[in-house]
């Protein structure tokens, strides 16, 4: 998680401090559920991970498929309106 972090400050000049992003930014919200929900969805508890999805999709207006694949330390940034599907794969450090 810190790796993640410091990956978003180095990336982002608007970013102000671990905090900030933290509380602040929904893309890591987002992808945080998104880790739980994938895990829940590979060990094939799809209905909690479906649900935790949606929660998600409330939570933070970014729609994340949990059998979407997602590399290490992706960064949404004004995420309004994301829409990422479950035959989605997205390496590492995409922006």
């Amino acid at each position: 998680m810190i790796k993640f972090l410091k990956s978003i400050k180095r990336r982002d000049p608007a970013a102000k401090s671990y905090f900030e992003i933290i509380f602040c930014y929904p893309g890591v919200h987002a992808i945080f559920l998104h880790r739980i929900a994938h895990f829940l969805y590979s060990t094939k508890l799809f209905f909690f991970a479906r649900l935790l999805s949606h929660f998600n999709r409330y939570f933070s207006v970014i729609e994340i498929h949990p059998g979407a694949k997602i590399g290490l330390n992706l960064f949404i940034d004004l995420g309004m309106g994301v829409v990422i599907g479950v035959t989605s794969t997205i390496g590492i450090y995409v922006t």
